[in-house]
């Protein structure tokens, strides 16, 4: 079995989205996953990729696809994502016809750093993982984790762990 990313996080009990029986939650990440993102980040530099991520969720969030998407951003600064509304659509209709549903996205941030901006911060939504992976000069690098805080102001970092656990990369046909 291949090795996985598991991601740790601390809920803050007045959290909706934290698990009923509160305390710690895990996000497990596949590194066949973690290739795939890292693969997709590589394919569409120096543009950001994006992407939804495909699993379940209770007490530990366990990825179980990565769902490559199109960018559709058509925004001044020339660094920004959007997923596509039908790639955004496929994945929920990927996930529900698989006893799935979307946990969180992942994108790159080309020539920067895997922290989230002040324009992922105004897009986000609470409840959902966001990885981001950086690429510098085509050239991947690390990929950190994140969630919205219960107050909605701000990023909490997922902190990331090895562990095993396998799990699969959407094939999707490029447009």
């Amino acid at each position: 079995m291949p090795a996985a990313v598991i991601a740790t996080v601390f809920l803050d009990a007045r959290d909706e989205t934290a698990p009923q029986r509160g305390g710690m939650m895990r996000a497990v990440l596949p590194q066949e996953q973690r290739a795939c993102i890292r693969e997709h980040a590589r394919q569409t530099y120096p543009e950001e990729c994006c992407g939804a991520l495909l699993g379940t969720s209770g007490d530990e969030v366990r990825i179980a696809e990565v769902f490559p998407a199109r960018n559709v951003s058509q925004a001044a600064h020339p660094r920004r994502y959007l997923v596509s509304p039908a790639d955004q659509l496929a994945a929920e209709q990927r996930a529900r016809a698989h006893g799935l549903e979307v946990v969180g996205y992942y994108h790159s941030h080309p020539d920067g750093q895997p922290v989230p901006s002040d324009h992922d911060l105004v897009k986000a939504w609470r409840g959902y993982l966001y990885l981001i992976q950086a690429v510098r000069g085509g050239v991947c690098h690390a990929l950190r984790a994140w969630r919205l805080a219960p107050s909605g102001r701000a990023f909490e970092e997922v902190r990331v762990h090895e562990a095993e656990y396998q799990g699969a990369c959407a094939q999707r046909r490029r447009r």
